[in-house]
């Protein structure tokens, strides 16, 4: 229709009916997809650039500093240290964001323990049956202070 043209009546509206399918595939990317991976195997991994000497976990692809692309990934562990901790009163839940030893960034996820604070160290406690997604971690439960 042009601009031009002006519809002063419902009437003259043309329509149709149809289906619309909107098929879509979203991914985690490389760096994700690598994470998942490990995840479903009872493993966490950060992504490293040997340039920088900077780990980085969720893992990227790019490093930020250098811009240079990682392809190297470490095994972080599964014992991390609690930066912090806030309560869901929706989910009546306590989620804890949990950094590991010499990686930049970190993890959130459930608490296990509604005691664990600031500081405390803790264990990524997996799920039995694994799928590939950040809910094979069951959550953080209090670990050793050692």
């Amino acid at each position: 229709m042009p601009i031009q043209e002006r519809i002063d009546s419902v009437a003259k509206q043309k329509s149709w009916e149809d289906v619309l399918s909107l098929d879509y595939i979203y991914t985690a990317g490389i760096a994700g997809e690598k994470f998942f991976t490990e995840l479903k195997k009872g493993r966490i991994v950060a992504s490293r650039c040997d340039k920088c000497k900077i780990s980085y976990l969720p893992p990227k692809l790019y490093c930020v500093k250098c811009f240079s692309k990682l392809e190297k990934y470490i095994d972080v562990g599964l014992k991390g240290k609690v930066a912090a901790v806030t309560y869901s009163y929706f989910a009546d839940t306590y989620y804890a964001f949990v950094t590991f030893n010499s990686v930049t960034g970190g993890l959130i996820h459930r608490v296990l323990d509604t005691r664990t604070k600031i500081g405390d160290t803790v264990i990524v406690r997996f799920r039995k049956e694994r799928k590939g997604s950040i809910t094979d971690i069951e959550g953080f439960a209090l670990g050793s202070k050692k």
